[in-house]
């Protein structure tokens, strides 16, 4: 009967596909879960719904017992599983070193592996030791990341020229691994042969500034990998950079002795002057002046592109319209300071911020600078010669060279020299070439991961379940390993050769400006290809082939000048990451977006987006689950909806406290020995339970907003968007290959619906993404962008313009601003995403009153619309909050216990349902909207006729903590925080209950007993409850781990209902009543119900406090040398003595409803 079913269902296939079209995809079965479904999913998430945490093994510290005890905690956590590192890091004493890579090393993996094999934990792997990137050892200098390298020499024509072109002499060293690509010639163009600029004077407002050293060509400077900086003493500029001099912008004026002609200048690399971590945003203008006819007059001014952390490789070339003058202005404006240590004038002429527009570094393009070139400081096509073939291997160019005066420039490609970091020495070796698939390929088969996956190896036969690529710290590489392949790869995918474009590469304008542009354009289009095909794709061909799946985390959009998306579309799980309390950058989320890898997710039909979570900066080992709460939080209304923790760091000691840390002061404490750890279940399940729904169905938003065709920087998380509302990015393949109208929607095939696409950049615009654009408009879609003029690429020949041309005109209007209805579609020009929403009728889908900071994700399945909603607010909060979502009814499903109520106080309110929330301080709730039919109790909420509650569209109240009137329900039971009465309100209807609450303090006489071994007495006596470090005893001042105070209280009569209220915890709670275990809170309010558990008469409660490592860590450095109790990596430096809070503050009260 079961081959039967199976020969039914394959012939109902074949049917089934042979009726629908080509483009509609058939689905047998629908995989959204049911209400009911969801409801017990969240209740108890399976183990896929549950975090990981990276593991970190540090340098050559490793034992099979530690491994075992860290691995049976991170089970016991209720994770899911591991990501193995190895990095670098000092010797820990009494461990015996583990030489990485040796034998030894990999009867230790085998252990990790077979142990969580054991556990039933999922075993992933950092693809090489250290964290970036993908290489080692075994990497040969053939096959390492490549970068393009000119060398450039100017000749005199008329003559025979026969010498050897020399290269720089590193060049010849078996390290940089010097190849050749090819030799090209063309006629000199104006002022290219001509040395920088170098002033015989200056004046300025601002004398800090070594103005003398900076614009000089001859001063010294020592180049590092993080710095440029002149051979003097600059500490005072060092710290200040150019900033205002008594609140007036810096200038400063240089003069020459004879006129001189400008055209570019060149500053260091852009994070080799920029101030501390103020990157990626650069909010510097340089205005340029001149004197010219006596007269000062304003040339430009230069905007600082937006850059990238890792921005350390490239000079950054900007260009002025051609000016000759004796004397120029320079005046610094803008909220940012640089610091540049050079500054190159320049007549030589230049394509304006031509590094990043030749793919070797992310950078703003800068587009809008249009600079009109004299012809002769342009390069004729038609004039570049290859000369390629009259070069021999040695470098001897033999060459009858033309009249007059010619450049020449060599091409060839080096080894970067990068290795895999941080790894002990032995594990490191070159970086792979990442535009190659033989050498990503061969990576993974003949390194480290293909030497411990081989049949009966440490992770073969199926230990190994997953391979990360870490975020990419790898700089940008520029050529293939072989000279050709580039070559080939760019003609295949664009067309045409770009052998003779390879001098804009180097900023010369070729042709014109604007087929400069384009060429590079291409180029950058090709770099995204090959990047990804070759790279990222191909990576995941080969884990997948090892039985392994991948993890991608940030790279196109941060670093590289690829499609911000596209390369997680090749991924099985993107992933992003986020930092706690912020990102290194001073510009945190400006530093480390979300919503590029949030729309891959969303749009490639991901069911995850993992986070490398709350990776910290500063580690004070007084981190607990509730720090970081509003930062998870706050990143899963941003779409994340899988953590993995930065980080579990191994401990190879059996007998030490609290252990080893990442190192550096660097990522959240999580070892086996943390204070509590024991409480890692509990706060697993709140975060599984959101992970759980955060999963389910489809990301519901009603913008998709395209990057463009340029291959430009994408957007910042922080950068406007309308209040309300969501959007995902949309790039060239999803438009192309998933986007359709349906039901007058924007539907993605795979993914969600969507109601407006808004353009960006689309002044220049391929004809292929016109020719979709209106396929979608005449089907019924609304278009939200500028009239395209012409295509950015050199694909789109005269014809193909022409095309575009003929579609802009059918779409657009010739006014500054409109609305064209183009058959059953619109299109808007001019006009704010604010205002063709108006227009369009689409109301936000989530309405938060005005400054508070509330943020919110929603997810539809078909039984259910789901949303998270996540405060960043420190006080608690009661709101309305207005939704988008008619003809259903709404519940409140807590993730701390799974509990799922119907809610009582809502309204239903022009196609929108309103629904006030209780948010505790950085609290969140999910808010589930099902077809079930339960009305609403009340609209608004009045006590001793003061409004408490109200469902009115923009109402809030904030509260401090002893301020905030809390109403429940249990089941139907009405119950409240305190006394009085209170009124209902419903439509016109009223109805009062009233609540006499009687309170009684427990603040004073109890018990306190601690855990043995760290000097405090094994119990003491607490007349009134207060911080222990308030306490004379220096060891209970300092005590960390769990304290349990004690005491039986007697209760005379029993009410309907009790309530056990802690006051300030410091740091998470367990309480146990008559001793049964009534629960674990380790986030505020500290309030437990008792009812079940109190009697009548005495009743023994008895509390467990457990706070934070750092109060016995800070103790710890006053104890002498050998009397120590604590060994960690990154404690507490002896200067820092303030301590944390401690224990039960209180004040605690029971609460008794009668």
């Amino acid at each position: 009967m079961r081959f039967l079913a199976v020969i039914f269902s394959f012939f109902l296939v074949i049917i089934l596909s042979c009726n629908s079209s080509k483009d509609e995809v058939v689905s047998l079965v629908d995989t959204s879960p049911t209400f009911q479904e969801l409801s017990k999913g969240f209740k108890t998430p399976d183990k896929q719904y549950r975090p990981e945490t990276w593991f970190h093994l540090i340098g050559n510290n490793i034992s099979k017992e530690g491994l075992t005890l860290d691995l049976e905690a991170i089970k016991a956590a209720g994770l899911q599983g591991i990501h193995l590192f190895n990095k670098a890091g000092q010797p820990y004493p009494n461990v015996e070193p583990i030489k990485i890579l040796s034998p030894e090393w990999e009867d230790m993996i085998r252990h990790a592996a077979d142990e969580c094999k054991r556990l039933g934990l999922k075993f992933t792997m950092q693809n090489c030791p250290g964290w970036s990137m993908t290489g080692g050892p075994w990497v040969p200098v053939e096959e390492a990341q490549r970068e393009v390298v000119e060398t450039t020499y100017h000749i005199s024509g008329g003559k025979n020229f026969n010498e050897i072109l020399e290269i720089d002499s590193l060049y010849h060293t078996a390290d940089y691994n010097y190849q050749d690509i090819q030799v090209l010639a063309f006629p000199t163009v104006e002022g290219d042969d001509l040395k920088p600029l170098n002033p015989s004077s200056f004046e300025t407002n601002n004398t800090i500034v070594p103005w003398g050293a900076i614009f000089n060509p001859n001063s010294k400077l020592t180049i590092t990998r993080t710095t440029t900086r002149l051979n003097m003493p600059l500490d005072v500029y060092r710290a200040s950079g150019i900033s205002k001099v008594n609140d007036q912008d810096t200038w400063v004026k240089l003069n020459y002795e004879a006129p001189v002609t400008l055209r570019t200048i060149t500053f260091p690399q852009i994070r080799h002057m920029t101030m501390g971590t103020e990157y990626p945003v650069i909010d510097v203008n340089i205005q340029v002046e001149a004197l010219i006819d006596n007269k000062r007059a304003e040339i430009t001014t230069l905007n600082i592109p937006d850059a990238n952390w890792n921005d350390r490789r490239k000079h950054l070339t900007l260009t002025i319209p051609e000016t000759t003058a004796k004397e120029f202005i320079f005046t610094f404006k803008g909220s940012h300071n640089i610091a540049p240590e050079f500054i190159r004038l320049n007549s030589q002429p230049r394509l304006h911020n031509h590094e990043a527009k030749a793919a070797k570094v992310l950078r703003r393009l800068e587009k809008d600078v249009e600079i009109e070139y004299a012809k002769n400081t342009v390069i004729k096509a038609n004039s570049i010669i290859n000369i390629t073939d009259k070069m021999t291997a040695d470098g001897r160019l033999t060459w009858e060279v033309p009249e007059g005066n010619w450049t020449v420039v060599r091409f060839g490609h080096i080894n970067m020299r990068l290795t895999n970091k941080p790894a002990v020495p032995e594990a490191t070796g070159w970086e792979s070439s990442k535009l190659d698939k033989i050498t990503i390929e061969n990576h993974l088969r003949k390194g480290m991961i293909g030497n411990l996956i081989k049949d009966g190896g440490p992770i073969g036969d199926g230990k190994l379940h997953g391979l990360l690529i870490d975020s990419w710290e790898s700089h940008v590489p520029t050529w293939t390993m072989n000279s050709e392949d580039l070559f080939s790869e760019f003609e295949t995918r664009r067309g045409y050769s770009m052998k003779n474009y390879m001098p804009a590469t180097m900023g010369y304008i070729v042709e014109s400006p604007k087929i400069t542009t384009k060429f590079l354009r291409d180029l950058r289009h090709t770099m995204d290809e090959v990047f990804i095909d070759n790279f990222f794709k191909h990576f995941a061909t080969i884990a997948h082939e090892m039985g392994a799946e991948v993890y991608t985390e940030g790279a196109g959009g941060e670093v590289l000048p690829i499609d911000p998306m596209r390369y997680y579309g090749v991924s099985d799980i993107p992933m992003t990451e986020f930092w706690y309390p912020k990102a290194p950058s001073d510009q945190n989320e400006y530093a480390k977006p979300i919503y590029n890898a949030a729309s891959a997710t969303h749009l490639y039909n991901k069911p995850k987006l993992a986070a490398e979570a709350c990776t910290q900066v500063g580690v004070k080992w007084n981190e607990h689950p509730f720090s970081v709460k509003y930062l998870i939080d706050y990143n899963f209304a941003k779409g994340v909806n899988h953590l993995v923790f930065h980080t579990f760091s191994h401990t190879p000691q059996t007998d030490v406290y609290p252990g080893s840390s990442f190192g550096g002061r660097i990522g959240f404490p999580l070892v086996r020995e943390q204070t509590w750890w024991q409480y890692m279940p509990d706060w697993v399940d709140y975060l599984s339970r959101n992970q759980y729904v955060l999963q389910q169905g489809e990301y519901v938003a009603d913008v998709l907003w395209y990057y463009g065709d340029h291959y430009e920087r994408p957007p910042f998380d922080l950068d406007e968007f309308p209040k309300g509302y969501r959007f995902d990015y949309l790039n060239a393949e999803i438009l192309q290959e998933k986007l359709s109208v349906k039901n007058g929607k924007i539907h993605v095939e795979n993914g969600g619906d969507y109601k407006v696409i808004q353009l960006r950049d689309s002044k220049n615009m391929l004809l292929s993404t016109a020719q979709k654009l209106k396929e979608l408009v005449e089907n019924g879609a609304v278009i939200l962008g500028d009239k395209p003029k012409d295509s950015p690429s050199l694909m789109d020949d005269e014809n193909d313009v022409k095309e575009l041309l003929a579609i802009s005109d059918l779409l657009w209007g010739d006014t500054e601003s409109g609305i064209k209805q183009v058959g059953k579609g619109r299109v808007y020009w001019g006009k704010t995403l604010d205002e063709v929403l108006e227009t369009e009728r689409i109301a936000p889908d989530v309405i938060v009153p005005e400054g508070l900071d509330i943020n919110w994700i929603h997810r539809k399945t078909n039984d259910a619309d789901i949303y998270f909603v996540a405060s960043k607010e420190n006080n608690p909060i009661d709101v309305a909050l207005s939704f988008r979502v008619s003809n259903r009814t709404p519940q409140i499903w807590d993730a701390f216990t799974g509990h799922q109520q119907n809610v009582k106080i809502w309204q239903k309110e022009n196609d929108r349902i309103n629904i006030v929330v209780s948010l505790p301080s950085n609290g969140s709730a999910i808010i589930v909207f099902s077809k079930e039919n339960n009305p609403p109790l009340a609209s608004k909420v009045t006590h001793n006729n003061k409004v408490i509650l109200n469902t009115e569209t923009g109402w809030f109240q904030k509260h401090l903590e002893d301020e905030h009137i809390q109403i429940d329900f249990k089941e139907d039971e009405f119950m409240a925080s305190t006394s009085g009465d209170f009124v209902f309100y419903q439509n016109d209807n009223t109805f009062k209950k009233s609540i006499v609450l009687k309170e009684t303090p427990y603040q004073t006489n109890w018990k306190l007993a601690f855990e043995d071994g760290w000097d405090t007495p094994k119990s003491i006596e607490a007349t009134e409850l207060k911080s222990l470090t308030e306490f004379e005893n220096d060891a209970v001042r300092h005590y960390s781990g769990t304290t349990i105070y004690s005491k039986v209280i007697h209760i005379e009569s029993l009410g309907k209902h009790t309530v056990l209220d802690l006051g300030e915890v410091a740091n998470i709670a367990e309480l146990w009543c008559n001793g049964k275990k009534v629960g674990v809170k380790w986030a505020p309010p500290f309030e437990f119900d008792i009812s079940e558990y109190v009697k009548k008469g005495e009743n023994e409660l008895e509390i467990k406090v457990t706070n934070t490592w750092r109060n016995q860590l800070i103790f710890d450095n006053s104890r002498p040398k050998g009397q120590k109790k604590t060994w960690t990596t990154a404690g507490p430096k002896p200067n820092e003595t303030e301590l944390e809070a401690s224990g039960l503050v209180g004040p605690v009260v029971i609460k008794s409803l009668l």
